[in-house]
């Protein structure tokens, strides 16, 4: 028996500042431990459904074989039987993501929330058993799409199916979703219509109660969409969305016949390092060959359409670990993109209807999308986030900033910016509301000569905003500045001179594609002989993969990528201490050599892709991000892999990144590479697409709404904390609140920092030299005598590199 006495010794025995301390730790320690267990646990539950697929269609391989015989057995193995199976894994880990939301989400996801009615939306607590449940259900689903095969889902209607599956309201027979897998979620909260969208669909955020705790919140969309016309061709039919499939599995076959046949390496030979390293680089160079081959195959045959655009999707993380080098201009080339020259400096993907797409010489590309047919003049510039659609042309010198969207059938005269049009405060007809361009930008422009496309927007604030918000971005939301002679382009000087000064750019990637490989082959190797799993072997006969291929992923993605980032960060640029951002270094000098070597290399865009979405708002990243030289504080969430240039950050206390946010410490101007510090303050936010950029600084308490023009300053914004108690108000469908659509400090008005010493209103990435405080009352904005001093005019800023 327990009586009284054995009670009183028991408490006695432990300390009561223990007691307290393990029911602090408790929660904290549940959270870190479920993410630590939820995150290699999806990726086991991923491969383990491909193992069993492969052995349940071992038989009917058997029966294939017995009455093809082996060479046809082959050809219909890499050909179609494999691209197939890897097709049924999709659709299956697509039911096991439905059947693990379902369960945790049995009544929905507004179930699990509270509503709040005075702000229009629904709230957790942040480490409450709601928060965890939307944050476990948005992990197994981002990271359970297929690896680098996303493209098969969003090319088709697959990924409408799996939305309304997973509780979206949409109609799967009329409207397509392509945006990327990784921009979408909150599915319950989602109602769109119309033909589609290619545009970011998140809608939460972070912010804290009246009682000052932290909240996750989301509030609930409804929209019309039909931006997705610009950008996509066709749909390719769910029944062929597996062609996508059909390079890398031709290329796993001619890679064990070369080595078996060829070469005569069988047996224990053919599992070991050496040859695992040879096999990875022979698989890498025939995924590319067979992609251009079948791609050209299809455009001859059918012309040009989306299938094209399929296969190249599926394969492009291998040309975008060169990007930036002349190893990726020669990609696009080869891919039938008309590059006039080699002196382009490239980090965009490659670009949709690749052969209807010509890019001229000394040409400056950002993480930006081109859609052909489309033309890109000498000395052009596109920035992060832009987008150049099809019968788009820019004439020499024309830029397109960042987050701007050139559409249809125009053109860009000779020496023009286009740049957003941002609902502000500027002026309430919508007459003058955009972003503006110092006029001394260019050193032959005596003024700037701006106008809009067409005159003016006719509306109210609210419809403004909808306009940036919902739907597609249309010329009426744009702003044209031209020069006045038109004789300075963009970019000052030639990026190339000499074909040697491809080289720095060119060979730390080859250095670091070959050290990833290398990573792959050992782990390979290493897991063979633990277990005796064969790797590159999937005919009938042979041994599948098994354990191995569950362990090779989680050591070398988990364990090895991050591992490899730090100390390749460390090896190449060490403590980066260039944050001036006044002071530029063009493509020539040693420090943006030095920089690119890490920057956009292949251990930083792999890492980046295929890590580091995996443990989005853990303290994992958080500890991996201190390791790379960020300043990081308590209870950071960071949901976006933009947020990077690791030295440049200081993140202060209980902030939080959303989808799709960029924090940039480096930025590519017309005269080079340019570098400063983006600080965090104590519980801000920035909420999905926004984008601060070097010299940031966001006051503490801010929301930093998505809609808005990059920041380059001082930001005060809507102060989150203190809070007054809340008034009854309609939720925006935007989900922005009638305050802060009208406020000109907050929201989707309160994007004007004002920088430099003169009163320039810096409006994201241009500036005007003419003073809006008397327009601001001092809302929202810092005067400008607080503003760091910097009267050098800046260049049009384009994004990052």
């Amino acid at each position: 028996s327990f009586g009284p006495a054995q009670r009183r010794k028991l408490t006695t025995r432990i300390p009561v500042p223990l007691v307290a301390l393990t029911m602090v730790l408790l929660p904290v320690l549940f959270v870190d431990l479920w993410q630590l267990l939820i995150i290699p646990g999806t990726l086991v539950g991923h491969m383990s459904l491909l193992g069993l697929i492969l052995a349940l269609c071992k038989p009917v391989e058997i029966k294939i074989l017995e009455a093809t015989g082996l060479g046809v057995y082959r050809v219909l193995l890499y050909f179609l039987l494999f691209p197939l199976k890897l097709w049924l894994w999709i659709i299956a880990t697509m039911f096991m993501v439905v059947v693990m939301k379902r369960l945790l989400f049995p009544c929905g996801m507004k179930a699990a929330g509270v509503h709040n009615d005075g702000e229009g939306r629904w709230e957790y607590p942040i480490n409450s058993v709601g928060y965890l449940r939307w944050w476990t259900a948005d992990h197994v689903f981002r990271c359970t799409k297929p690896l680098v095969y996303s493209a098969i889902l969003r090319r088709s209607r697959l990924c409408v199916i799996w939305y309304w599956a997973l509780g979206m309201n949409v109609q799967v027979g009329q409207t397509l979703i392509s945006t990327d897998i990784d921009d979408v979620g909150e599915w319950d909260f989602w109602t769109i219509t119309g033909r589609g969208t290619v545009f970011t669909m998140r809608n939460y955020g972070f912010d804290f109660d009246d009682d000052g705790r932290r909240i996750l919140y989301i509030k609930e969309r409804r929209e019309v969409r039909n931006d997705v016309d610009s950008e996509v061709l066709s749909i390719i039919p769910i029944a062929l969305s597996w062609i996508g499939f059909v390079p890398s599995t031709l290329s796993l076959g001619s890679v064990q016949y070369i080595m078996w046949e060829m070469i005569d390496q069988k047996g224990e030979e053919f599992h070991d390092f050496g040859s695992y390293f040879l096999m990875l680089v022979m698989f890498t160079v025939l995924v590319l060959v067979y992609t251009c081959i079948l791609k050209q195959l299809i455009e001859v045959t059918i012309g040009c359409c989306e299938f094209g655009n399929l296969l190249v999707e599926c394969i492009d993380i291998i040309p975008g670990c060169f990007a930036f080098s002349i190893a990726n201009t020669v990609w696009l080339r080869t891919i039938g993109v008309g590059v006039r020259t080699n002196n382009v400096l490239s980090g965009a993907p490659t670009p949709r209807n690749a052969s209807l797409v010509t890019i001229c010489d000394n040409v400056f590309l950002s993480n930006a999308s081109i859609t052909g047919p489309a033309t890109i003049g000498d000395d052009c510039m596109a920035g992060l986030k832009a987008r150049i659609r099809p019968f788009g042309y820019l004439k020499q010198g024309a830029v397109v900033a960042a987050h701007t969207i050139l559409q249809r059938n125009n053109t860009l005269d000779q020496g023009s910016v286009l740049v957003r049009r941002w609902p502000g405060p500027i002026s309430e007809d919508g007459q003058a509301s955009g972003t503006l361009v110092r006029a001394n930008q260019f050193d032959e422009m005596e003024e700037a000569k701006i106008e809009a496309l067409p005159v003016g927007f006719a509306g109210t604030s609210r419809q403004r905003a909808s306009a940036v918000v919902t739907g597609d971005v249309t010329e009426r939301d744009m702003r044209l500045v031209g020069t006045s002679g038109g004789k300075r382009s963009s970019v000052e000087k030639r990026m190339f001179e000499t074909a040697g000064s491809h080289l720095p750019y060119l060979m730390p990637r080859v250095l670091q594609f070959a050290i990833l490989l290398a990573a792959m082959a050992l782990n390979m190797d290493f897991w063979h002989e633990l277990c005796g799993t064969t790797f590159f072997t999937f005919e009938v006969g042979t041994r599948h993969p098994g354990l191995g291929v569950i362990g090779f992923f989680l050591t070398f993605m988990l364990l090895w990528m991050p591992l490899l980032m730090i100390v390749t960060k460390w090896a190449v640029i060490g403590r980066w201490q260039k944050t001036n951002p006044s002071e530029y270094f063009p493509v020539d000098s040693w420090t943006c050599r030095r920089y690119f070597a890490f920057m956009a290399a292949p251990i930083w865009y792999s890492v980046r892709t295929m890590w580091q979405p995996r443990f989005y708002g853990t303290r994992m990243q958080n500890l991996w991000y201190r390791a790379l030289g960020a300043t990081i504080g308590k209870g950071v969430l960071i949901f976006s892999n933009g947020v990077e240039d690791y030295d440049g950050l200081i993140i202060e206390n209980q902030v939080a990144f959303c989808h799709g946010t960029f924090a940039l410490g480096h930025l590519y101007e017309g005269k080079g590479l340019s570098f400063g510090t983006v600080t965090m303050g104590q519980g801000s936010t920035v909420l999905a697409d926004r984008q601060l950029w070097p010299g940031a600084e966001i006051a503490p308490g801010c929301q930093v709404y998505g809609a808005g023009a990059p920041i380059r300053g001082r930001y005060a914004g809507e102060r989150a904390k203190p809070k007054p108690k809340p008034k009854p108000r309609s939720a925006s469908s935007q989900g922005v609140s009638d305050d802060d659509q009208h406020q000109p400090g907050g929201g989707l008005n309160g994007s004007v920092p004002v920088s430099s010493a003169g009163g320039d209103v810096q409006l994201g990435q241009m500036r005007l030299g003419q003073s809006f405080t008397d327009i601001e009352e001092g809302r929202g904005v810092v005067p400008a005598a607080q503003q760091q001093q910097n009267n050098d005019p800046l260049p049009v800023q384009v994004g990052r590199t």
